[in-house]
């Protein structure tokens, strides 16, 4: 049964995903079959992540279903099987959604970017198939 009390630091069947210091790792959090191999993938985004000099471009990392994560996974020295940066400076990339959308079988994700611009956000969307 559920119990009511689910302390995570002793809980053996927790794993932990690492990201950068200060950033939002799990912003969105989706499942869905994005690699083709019938294991629900984990799809999670970090829009604040800061790389090769592109401060907040934001990254979406995809973990492969079928393989089984240790306790705490360390983006720092690990990679996921898949990863989206954002093109440039202040993109803050996430995926806001997952689903079949071209009916091949396989879950698409929806990708948004929020471009900051003079302190206003420009809201673009695209849709990656």
């Amino acid at each position: 049964g559920f119990n009511t009390v689910l302390d995570l630091s002793a809980d053996p069947t927790v794993r932990r995903i690492k990201g950068a210091p200060n950033t939002k790792l799990g912003e969105t959090v989706f499942f869905g079959n994005v690699i083709g191999n019938s294991a629900p993938d984990l799809v999670l985004s970090d829009p604040t992540i800061d790389f090769d000099g592109r401060t907040n471009a934001g990254k979406v990392f995809v973990f492969d279903g079928s393989q089984a994560l240790p306790p705490v996974f360390d983006l720092a020295t690990s990679s996921a099987t898949a990863e989206i940066r954002g093109a440039s400076v202040l993109n803050q990339i996430y995926c806001s959604g997952a689903g079949d959308m071209n009916g091949d079988g396989l879950d698409d994700l929806l990708l948004n970017l929020n471009i900051l611009n003079n302190f206003a956000v420009l809201d673009l969307s695209l849709i990656h198939i």
